[in-house]
């Protein structure tokens, strides 16, 4: 891993402990990023160059991802999260737990991808009835993951986080900027962990 630039020594600690919280490597790091014009990506779709090389973490259950990706349940009762996302879907009926995603109605299926978001991302308790079918319809999961110690988004890029394989991505970004005219376009869903964010 090439020298941060910009970076404290705390903030550098917190970038490679949250790499490794996600079982990677140290080596997966990469140095300063930028876009270089237009549209660039962060991605493992055929066809498209990825900026940084994407890394895999294979998810087993709900609570790992909610623990790796998602907002704490605390967080909620705490005040720091307000309530929002499927809180008030119906219980889940626990005699269809094992019927296949082609047996149950397009509500049904619809409601159980609601409720994983409310899960890893809301207050978990209020779709717990959902859980078991979640994990027949949905685990084992992967999701890619990318670390930078600096990432700049240049004025009039767009950085495009996309997949062709996985739900979603993970990140932990040291330093991203984002300069005046530039965007960051989410294709899948993302959670990135950035000790310090810069908008030009």
């Amino acid at each position: 891993m090439s020298k941060s630039k910009g970076l404290t020594k705390e903030q550098k600690k917190r970038l490679l402990q949250g790499v490794k919280d996600k079982g990677l490597s140290e080596d997966s790091v990469a140095g300063h990023v930028e876009t270089s014009g237009g549209e660039c990506y962060l991605t493992d779709s055929v066809g498209k160059t990825s900026l940084i090389k994407p890394q895999y973490i294979e998810v087993e259950n709900l609570d790992d991802l909610k623990a790796l990706a998602g907002n704490a349940d605390q967080d909620y009762e705490n005040g720091t999260m307000e309530r929002h996302l499927h809180e008030n879907l119906p219980d889940w009926d626990m005699a269809k737990s094992s019927h296949a995603p082609e047996a149950l109605s397009a509500e049904e299926n619809n409601n159980i991808v609601k409720a994983m978001k409310t899960y890893v991302y809301g207050h978990s308790s209020h779709v717990k009835s959902y859980k078991d079918v979640i994990h027949k319809h949905h685990f084992p999961m992967t999701l890619m993951a990318f670390s930078a110690e600096n990432i700049t988004v240049k004025s009039g890029d767009t950085l495009n986080v996309t997949s062709d394989s996985t739900p979603g991505a993970v990140a932990d970004i040291g330093k991203l900027t984002i300069e005046e005219g530039g965007s960051i376009n989410f294709e899948v869903h993302a959670t990135w962990t950035v000790q310090e964010f810069v908008s030009e």
